[in-house]
């Protein structure tokens, strides 16, 4: 291996363990200050995360363990898809709360939405051409979008959360939804490229959702650390607060990628 190809080897492996790790310390944050109960679902969102890295991990990428591997992979990224959606829905309704009588319009709005979504990668799936496993992966990334442009809405909800609902930069919602809509914008940002592109931007798109997600997280982290040592030992209100893997997993992460954005 290339001095290089061996350093860049290195730089992906500390991208890859140091996310889960991020995710890790901010669920010991949201737990401290007892901020995890205000935001079950995302705080359910990160503990699958985490336990999704660990199970990658324990699988490994082996040639005799691939099979595992691929199974374990897209089936967990259904399920922590699914739960984005949830994860954007509890940022709307905490955002709207009882304000405009916008909470029940958008749950139904979301309901809606997430059947019809549902229903439609079923059917992508169901007439994909290939094996099970491609018609498993086909209905995933057709979920995987949506989600993406989601996300991507969350940057225009958050001019609605800040400067309509008058809710604080640096509260909590509002540092959920700018993480969130940050990974979704890279996220498509990423397809467009490698749709223009082709297979030559594999590497560069790796990259960007590596480096996206590292920033996704550590965004959250930054707006649920504590900014005094006060508020480690004081339950935040919503309402009122304005001051509130690795290398084992680099080669099979790598070409489940690589099978999304050809999609």
């Amino acid at each position: 291996m290339f001095p290089s190809q061996a350093m860049h080897r290195t730089l992906q492996d500390l991208l890859w363990i140091t996310t889960p790790l991020v995710e890790l310390a901010t669920l010991a944050i949201m737990f401290w200050r007892g901020i995890w109960r205000e935001y079950p679902v995302f705080w359910s969102y990160l503990v699958s995360e985490v336990a999704r890295a660990a199970l990658l991990f324990s699988i490994g990428n082996e040639k005799a363990h691939y099979p595992a591997y691929f199974w374990a992979y897209w089936i967990t990224e259904f399920l922590i898809c699914m739960l984005g959606f949830f994860v954007v829905a509890e940022v709307f309704d905490t955002a709207f709360s009882e304000r405009l009588g916008l909470r029940q319009w958008g749950k139904s709005v979301f309901w809606l939405t997430l059947l019809f979504l549902v229903v439609f990668a079923l059917f992508t799936a169901n007439n994909a051409h290939g094996s099970e496993s491609s018609k498993l992966v086909a209905g995933i990334v057709v979920l995987k979008r949506a989600e993406s442009l989601v996300r991507l809405g969350l940057i225009a909800g958050l001019a609605g959360f800040v400067f309509l609902l008058g809710l604080p930069w640096r509260n909590h919602t509002v540092g959920i939804a700018l993480g969130l809509g940050f990974y979704g914008a890279v996220e498509l940002l990423v397809l467009v490229i490698r749709v223009h592109y082709g297979p030559a931007a594999n590497q560069i798109a790796m990259w960007a959702l590596m480096i996206a997600a590292l920033s996704e997280n550590v965004t959250w982290a930054a707006y649920f650390f504590p900014r005094s040592l006060s508020q480690f030992h004081s339950t935040p209100n919503f309402a009122l607060d304005q001051s509130s893997a690795a290398s084992v997993g680099i080669e099979g992460a790598q070409e489940a990628v690589e099978i999304l954005l050809e999609r």
